[in-house]
């Protein structure tokens, strides 16, 4: 659930979620500094949300689909050892490997001439490239174009290319 944060994408809500819940026992602890009556009338407020969000994450635990392990298992099936697997989504899929991961986002991280810099052996990325601002298509480069095989995968909302780059 995201409350009132709908305009989120949900990839950005874990720090998002974090900042609230410190925010959010800061204000819980000075409420209950100020009366003995007031930690009487947090109590049910703590107890709703623990209920409340235990029942989120349990419901989330049970519809698991292991769409991330799939992609891992892919990748983990190839030698990746010292590659280099560029993207934003890089680290989420280079668990059973030893690749070198880089992130990338458009006039942010790495954005300019990340090819070149980097030289990697594999780019992922979302379909539309939103996760990165567009970085590839914004400097001209077509993946598909320079890659030996792409393989799409979908990851809960995302649609996620895994683009073999051509070593020329």
């Amino acid at each position: 659930h995201k409350f009132g944060y709908h305009y989120l994408p949900s990839r950005y809500l874990l720090s998002t979620i974090a900042a609230v819940c410190c925010f959010g026992a800061w204000q819980v602890i000075g409420l209950a500094q100020l009366n003995f009556k007031s930690k009487w009338l947090l109590a049910p407020l703590m107890v709703f949300l623990i209920v409340f969000n235990g029942n989120e994450i349990f419901a989330s635990f049970k519809s698991r689909r292991y769409a991330i392990q799939r992609v891992n298992n892919y990748l983990g099936s190839y030698d990746l050892k010292d590659k280099t697997l560029l993207g934003t989504w890089s680290s989420s899929f280079s668990w059973q490997n030893k690749a070198r991961t880089i992130p990338l986002w458009k006039a942010y991280f790495y954005h300019q001439n990340p090819l070149q810099k980097f030289s990697p052996n594999v780019v992922i990325t979302e379909v539309n490239e939103a996760e990165s601002d567009s970085a590839f298509i914004k400097n001209h480069i077509d993946l598909f174009a320079i890659s030996d095989s792409s393989r799409t995968f979908r990851v809960n909302f995302w649609r996620i290319n895994v683009h073999w780059l051509s070593k020329k």
